[in-house]
């Protein structure tokens, strides 16, 4: 993860926090993967102490997760790549059901790429357009 520029990885609290309720409130996809295995998941909620994840739609996949260290969760949202590493996930309960659970990673690659940039268009020269009017007569009118 660290062959992106420095000024997109976010490491204060608050900042990562923010792009993970972010997340959460979009219901944007996760893909979880580690070593040969990966899975789709969600947000569930997160705070300050905790971020819950649901589980995978397989079981299989769920296992291993709880056995895997250093997975890396990728998502992307309105442009941006959102990358962190999750040291662990432990099982437990989240509205009654059960879903994964683990602290808030210390840092995050929050990768914002820009399909267009907020330039100005240069106002001259003036561009006319010629326009005939009822009464025949031409009258030159400033385009907008």
């Amino acid at each position: 993860m660290s062959h992106y520029s420095e000024q997109f990885l976010k490491q204060n609290p608050l900042a990562v926090l923010g792009v993970l309720r972010d997340l959460q409130k979009g219901e944007v996809p996760l893909r979880i993967s580690w070593s040969n295995n990966q899975f789709i998941s969600k947000i569930l909620d997160v705070s300050q102490e905790r971020l819950v994840i649901d589980l995978g739609s397989l079981e299989y996949e769920n296992r291993a997760a709880l056995k895997a260290e250093n997975m890396v969760v990728m998502a992307e949202t309105h442009g941006a790549k959102v990358e962190f590493v999750l040291p662990r996930l432990e099982l437990s309960e989240y509205q009654g059901l059960p879903a994964f659970v683990t602290l808030l990673p210390g840092n995050l690659w929050f990768v914002q790429r820009r399909e267009y940039f907020r330039i100005s268009a240069p106002l001259h020269p003036a561009y006319f357009c010629k326009a005939k009017m009822p009464d025949k007569k031409r009258d030159p009118l400033p385009s907008l």
